[in-house]
């Protein structure tokens, strides 16, 4: 997991965020990786709306774990 701190300077730096609405997007999407935060940066630079992307890519990544959890409770009776 990346810092807090070098997260919201990643964001800050690399898009039009200010600091207060960048450090309510990291608060707010705590799972996100190193990965994914690029994502949000490379997106926002695109003009895309960063809470959106983030949103999105957290719902992925709550699928991801779902799905990984449902195949270890249900994958050995098959």
């Amino acid at each position: 997991m990346p810092s807090y701190d070098s997260t919201v300077m990643l964001l800050t730096s690399n898009t039009d965020l200010d600091v207060q609405d960048a450090e309510q997007l990291v608060e707010h999407y705590p799972e996100l990786g190193d990965d994914e935060w690029v994502k949000v940066v490379s997106a926002a630079q695109r003009d895309q709306d960063p809470f959106r992307v983030a949103a999105k890519l957290a719902k992925k990544l709550e699928d991801q774990i779902d799905e990984y959890e449902e195949n270890r409770k249900y994958g050995s009776r098959w």
